[in-house]
């Protein structure tokens, strides 16, 4: 008389484990990730030498191999999504499964940390407090020239190209002055390649975990550097000009 109730205690287990709700996960991995890596930092002042592209690749690629076999070992197949992986500054990766198979992860010797993803509320009203910003600071500390040079890198809901602090000027052209700056710019909806036109010297967006998280609606949700929402074209206006 076991077997039917053996058989009955699986597939409660298996339909448990359909059903179950699934969310966005951070994984931090134990190891070092390229930033500071011991043999990378060593040959810092050859950043541009073959020797140094080659074995910062084949770190990389040791780090996401490590990744992938780390959730192969831990948790039951079919049973998560990995979004990508991290390996410049943090060593981890982003997942998308459930409670159950977070736990495992998080028991995991090879695990240092494990946060489920959460959402936050986009607020305007108080971002030169919240960034303790002081009101007018270039007036005060210099000339025209003041800033020059500097980049000034934000996450956040996008930026805006067509906004007069970002947008292309045929009559005021806009000179950059960047001699060790490298970055990319990412095209897409309402963001062809002319947005980086010296003001904007790069942008990237990421929507995998969005994307797997829930079904996005293209009328505003676009998969390019756009800002739809305002919050990221306020924020980066306001830091630009203070």
């Amino acid at each position: 008389m076991t077997g039917p109730y053996v058989v009955l205690l699986l597939l409660c287990i298996l339909v448990r484990c359909s059903t179950e709700e699934r969310s966005l996960y951070i994984v931090l991995a134990e190891g070092e990730p390229l930033a500071f890596h011991r043999d990378l930092v060593a040959l810092e002042t050859g950043r541009g030498s073959d020797t140094y592209g080659q074995l910062y690749e084949s770190h990389a690629k040791r780090l996401v191999e490590s990744h992938e076999q780390l959730l192969q070992s831990t948790l039951e197949v079919g049973s998560y999504n990995k979004i990508r992986s991290f390996t410049h500054l943090a060593n981890g990766f982003a997942v998308y499964t459930t409670a159950t198979q977070a736990g495992k992860l998080k028991e995991s010797k090879r695990v240092r940390l494990l946060q489920k993803d959460r959402g936050a509320k986009l607020m305007t009203t108080y971002i030169p407090q919240f960034l303790s910003v002081p009101e007018g600071v270039w007036a005060k500390q210099g000339g025209k020239n003041t800033g020059e040079g500097i980049v000034i890198g934000f996450v956040d809901s996008g930026i805006n190209p067509l906004h007069p602090s970002f947008a292309y000027d045929p009559i005021n052209l806009f000179k950059e002055n960047l001699t060790s700056f490298s970055g990319a710019c990412e095209t897409g909806p309402r963001f062809p390649a002319c947005s980086c036109n010296g003001k904007i010297v790069s942008a990237r967006f990421s929507a995998d975990g969005a994307q797997a998280a829930a079904t996005l609606d293209p009328s505003k949700d676009f998969l390019s550097p756009f800002d739809s929402v305002g919050h990221g074209r306020y924020s980066s206006v306001r830091k630009r000009n203070e």
